[in-house]
C-alpha cells in the first residue's frame, strides 16, 4: 500500500484538488438549474443552459487538441480554471445587482465551456504522464470514485445552502473550492513534459494496430508515418501554408512592417500546423477503428443520457409527489450507485474482454432506467431507477479508458481526446435540446389532451409531468436500439491487452 500511495503521490494530490474544485462547480449548476426553472417553468429554457455550454466545447474541440499539445499542461488548466471563475464571479456581480437573466447565464456558459475545451484534454493528458500505466484501471476507479461522490454531495449541498443562504452563498463556496485546488496546483504539482521518443517507443500507432485490427505490418507501418508529428514532411506543412495564404498576405503585394510580415508568417504556420495536428488526430482514428466505433456508440448513449437529463428536472419538479427536496435525492442516489459502482470496479480483476462489458453495461442501464422512470410515480423508485441505471458506468468507463490509454500514444492523445470529443460530445447538446422540445412542445401538449381513462393517461400519468414520463419511454427504447446495433458492430473486433499487465 505504501508503494502504490508513493507511485501515486502526485495523482493523489491533483486528483483531490480538482474534484473539491468539480464540486464547487457542480452545486453552482445544479443550484442555476433549480433557479432558471423555478423562474420560467420551461423544460427548453433550463436545457439551453447545457447547450451552451456543450455546444463551444463540442465545436471547437478538435482545435483544441492540437493547441493543448502544444501548451505547458499545468498552465494551460490553470488559466482555463481562472476564466471559468471569472464567469462564477460575473455571475455573483449580476446576482447581486438584481440584474441576472437568463441570456446572461447563457452566455457566461458558453464561455465556460469553451474554456473546459481547452482544460480538459490538457488535464487528461496530464493524468497520464503522472500515472505509470499498471495503475491506469485503479486511477481510472478512483476518478470515476470521486466523480460519483460529486454526484451524491452536490445536489443536497446545493439545494440546502440554496434554500437557507441563497444563490450567493453557492457560488462563494464555488470560488473558494477554486481558490484551493488553484493554490495547490500552481504551488505542489509539478507535471512532466511529454517526452514523444519515449512514448512512441512505448506504444507505436503501428504495434496497436496490428495487435488490434489484425493490420498487416505494411499498413501498420504507413500509420506510424502518418500518426507521429515528428514524420511530417517539410513539404506538407509549406503545401499546407501556402494552400491557406491568399496574395494578398505576401509582402510583396500588400506592404507592411518587417513586424506585420513576420507576424504573419508566424500565424500562417501556426495555423499549418495546427491543421496537421487535426489531420493526424482524425487519421488516427480512421486507421484505429475499434476506438472510432466506440466513440461513435458513445454518442448515441450521451444523446440518449443528455435527452434524459433534459426531461428529469421537469419530471421530479412538476410531480405531484416531486420537489425540489426530492430532485436533489434523486440526483444523489445517481452518485451513490457510480460511488459503488467505482468502489467494486477498483477491485475488479481485468475482464476478459472489455468490449463486450462496455455495450453490456449500457444496453443495462439504458434499458433500465427509463422504463423504471416512465411507469414510476413514487420517489423510491425514482431512487432505484437511478441506482440500477448507474451502477454499471463506472465499469464501463474504467474498461474504456484502460482502452483509450493503452492504445493511443501520450504524444498523441491531446489531439485524438480532443477529436473524440468532437465526435462523442456533439449528440450531447443535441439530445439536450430534443429533450426540452419535446416535453415543452409535443409530449406535454399531447399528455394535455389525453383521456384520463386512456392507455396513455395509465402508463405516464395525466397532468404536468406526464409528458416528461413519455419522452423516458421513448428514451428507453432508443437506447435499447442502439446498444443491440452497435453490440453487432463491436462483437467484430478484439482488444489485446498490453504486455506485462
Amino acid at each position: 500500500m505504501k508503494t502504490i500511495y508513493k507511485e501515486l503521490k502526485t495523482f493523489f494530490i491533483l486528483w483531490s484538488t480538482q474534484s473539491l474544485s468539480q464540486l464547487g462547480s457542480a452545486m453552482t449548476n445544479f443550484a442555476l438549474t433549480l433557479w432558471l426553472y423555478e423562474k420560467t417553468g420551461s423544460a427548453l429554457q433550463t436545457a439551453l443552459l447545457s447547450i451552451c455550454s456543450y455546444a463551444p466545447y463540442v465545436l471547437t474541440s478538435i482545435f483544441a487538441g492540437a493547441l493543448s499539445d502544444r501548451w505547458d499542461k499545468k498552465k494551460t488548466m490553470l488559466a482555463c480554471d481562472t476564466f471559468a471563475a471569472c464567469c462564477s464571479v460575473t455571475v455573483l456581480i449580476l446576482l447581486k445587482t438584481d440584474s441576472l437573466r437568463p441570456i446572461h447565464l447563457y452566455i457566461l456558459n458558453a464561455v465556460s465551456g469553451l474554456m473546459n475545451t481547452v482544460q480538459q484534454p490538457a488535464g487528461e493528458v496530464a493524468m497520464t504522464l503522472i500515472t505509470s500505466e499498471k495503475h491506469y484501471q485503479r486511477t481510472s476507479g478512483l476518478r470515476s470514485f470521486s466523480n460519483s461522490l460529486v454526484t451524491i454531495l452536490h445536489p443536497v449541498f446545493a439545494t440546502a445552502v440554496f434554500t437557507f443562504a441563497g444563490m450567493d452563498s453557492v457560488i462563494s463556496t464555488d470560488l473558494a473550492t477554486f481558490a484551493a485546488a488553484f493554490l495547490v496546483l500552481l504551488c505542489f504539482v509539478q507535471i512532466p513534459p511529454v517526452n514523444s521518443s519515449a512514448c512512441a517507443a512505448d506504444s507505436s500507432p503501428a504495434e496497436t494496430l496490428k495487435s488490434m485490427s489484425g493490420t498487416s505490418e505494411a499498413d501498420a507501418k504507413h500509420t506510424d508515418v502518418s500518426m507521429n508529428e515528428r514524420k511530417f514532411p517539410a513539404n506538407e506543412a509549406s503545401a499546407a501554408t501556402a494552400k491557406w495564404e491568399t496574395p494578398a498576405t505576401n509582402e510583396r503585394d500588400f506592404p507592411a512592417s518587417p513586424r506585420k510580415v513576420r507576424r504573419k508568417r508566424a500565424w500562417n504556420a501556426l495555423d499549418s500546423s495546427i491543421l496537421a495536428d487535426m489531420k493526424a488526430g482524425l487519421l488516427y482514428l480512421r486507421d484505429n477503428r475499434l476506438i472510432l466505433v466506440l466513440i461513435l456508440f458513445l454518442a448515441g448513449v450521451n444523446f440518449v443520457a443528455s435527452a434524459f437529463d433534459a426531461a428529469l428536472p421537469p419530471y421530479v419538479l412538476s410531480s405531484k409527489n416531486g420537489n425540489r427536496a426530492v430532485l436533489g435525492i434523486v440526483t444523489s442516489c445517481a452518485g451513490i450507485a457510480t460511488l459503488a459502482g467505482s468502489l467494486i470496479t477498483t477491485v475488479l480483476p481485468a475482464p476478459k474482454n472489455r468490449i463486450r462489458v462496455i455495450y453490456l453495461t449500457m444496453l443495462f442501464s439504458l434499458g433500465t432506467e427509463n422504463f423504471i422512470l416512465a411507469f414510476a410515480r413514487t420517489p423510491f423508485w425514482w431512487c432505484l431507477a437511478q441506482v440500477v441505471g448507474w451502477l454499471p458506468v463506472p465499469l464501463m468507463n474504467a474498461n474504456l479508458d484502460v482502452i483509450l490509454r493503452s492504445t493511443i500514444p501520450p504524444q498523441m492523445q491531446g489531439r485524438v481526446y480532443s477529436c473524440r470529443n468532437t465526435l462523442q460530445f456533439f449528440t450531447i447538446p443535441i439530445g439536450t435540446f430534443l429533450g426540452g422540445f419535446l416535453i415543452d412542445r409535443i409530449c406535454e401538449p399531447l399528455m394535455e389532451k389525453a383521456s384520463p381513462g386512456g392507455i396513455p393517461a395509465r402508463l405516464f400519468g395525466i397532468g404536468k409531468g406526464s409528458g416528461a414520463a413519455l419522452v423516458m419511454f421513448l428514451l428507453g427504447i432508443l437506447g435499447v436500439v442502439i446498444c443491440l446495433g452497435f453490440g453487432t458492430v463491436l462483437k467484430k473486433y478484439e482488444f489485446a491487452e498490453p504486455a506485462g499487465k
